[in-house]
């Protein structure tokens, strides 16, 4: 997929600044996100039958391999994040975004696909409770618009960076809906005299989602994290599949 910046004049500042003060200062950018090599290669789940997204909701992948590649391992602070994102067709956009009905098929009326990034600190939960972590919402990058991206990977330079310490983890955050899954492997599946391909929700690839429980399959509530300080449990884990982000942080 390609690869492009936003915000020219801040994406010139970290493209060139940055390096520039990592050799003089001993300043490291670290991808974090990033699969290690022998990764398989991610499989968009759009444009393909059915066209996954992920709708309302925050999530963080908590395993790609055997490591959690979206925890930070160092204080520092984040000065960008990217999002490599799948290219639905303009009538599967169109059903996600616009109300109403086509062919018979109810459109979501999900709004234009937007996302950004935040930060979340696991937190402890009293003994006898029920469960026994949650995360706060740290700090959280502004809302950015999506679709002008699909079938690309963008990056977006963050006018204020957002500190983090070790043990912290970067979620992406979805306001109303973005085509920002892959399946790690496909499965053939058939609906009457139709096949298709479909993800296997098997492997080595796992994510949670900011929904309870009992809300696992509530794609259209509205259940991402907000407000500073809130605190949400992430209930819902989905293996075999993988939240396409990364962010860039710039550390001692």
């Amino acid at each position: 997929m390609k690869r492009i910046l936003i915000a020219a004049v801040t994406v010139l500042a970290f493209a060139v600044a940055i390096p520039a003060l990592a050799g003089a200062n001993l300043i490291s950018v670290e991808e974090i996100g990033l699969g290690r090599a022998g990764t398989p290669e991610p499989k968009p789940m759009c444009p393909g039958t059915p066209c996954e997204v992920l709708t309302r909701s925050t999530g963080f992948q908590t395993q790609i391999n055997s490591t959690n590649n979206f925890q930070i391992r160092h204080p520092g602070r984040i000065a960008a994040w990217s999002i490599t994102l799948a290219k639905p067709t303009e009538r599967q956009v169109s059903i996600f975004r616009d109300s109403g009905e086509e062919s018979g098929i109810k459109k979501l009326g999900l709004g234009p696909s937007e996302g950004g990034i935040e930060v979340l600190e696991f937190i402890k939960r009293p003994k006898g409770s029920k469960l026994h972590y949650a995360e706060k919402l740290v700090s959280a990058s502004p809302i950015v618009r999506l679709g002008g991206y699909f079938g690309k990977t963008a990056t977006f330079v963050l006018e204020n960076t957002l500190a983090v310490k070790p043990g912290q983890i970067v979620a992406l955050t979805v306001p109303t809906w973005a085509p920002a899954l892959a399946c790690q492997s496909t499965v053939l599946k058939h609906e009457g005299n139709q096949s298709f391909q479909a993800c296997s929700g098997a492997g080595s690839w796992s994510w949670r989602s900011s929904r309870s429980a009992k809300q696992c399959s509530q794609y259209l509530a509205s259940l991402n994290q907000v407000g500073i300080g809130s605190v949400q449990h992430y209930e819902c884990q989905y293996r075999g599949a993988r939240l396409m982000y990364s962010v860039s942080e710039i550390h001692p």
